[in-house]
């Protein structure tokens, strides 16, 4: 009688594996927070650009439109139009409408 059963798979440590991955990259981490603690280097805002869009264009006599504010305590999607129509003018400027859009927003919705 043949024996119609699967071949067995051979066994695998995927759990060991990620343990080990995890364990090297907080070991990387801790060093690479002790070099910055024995450095004695702080970052500050002098420390380079901090700016998301370094080179962003402005629009010619921009005027930032006022914003109804979204707090996070209601549905988002009536906020979105809203935002949208206030900066159709800018859509252009597309870095410009990203870096605005946290100016509409106010309280948890900022965290």
């Amino acid at each position: 009688m043949p024996n119609h059963a699967a071949p067995r798979a051979p066994p695998t440590n995927f759990l060991l594996e990620t343990r080990t991955e995890q364990e090297q990259r907080l070991k990387k981490l801790e060093e690479n927070i002790r070099a910055l603690q024995s450095s004695g280097s702080r970052l500050d805002a002098g420390d380079g650009n901090w700016s998301l869009f370094p080179g962003m264009q402005l629009p010619p006599k921009i005027k930032v439109p006022e914003f109804q504010r979204y707090d996070g305590t209601t549905d988002p999607r009536h906020h979105l139009p809203h935002y949208r129509g206030k900066m159709l003018q800018y859509w252009d400027y597309e870095e410009f409408v990203i870096h605005t859009f946290q100016d509409s927003l106010a309280g948890a919705a900022l965290d």
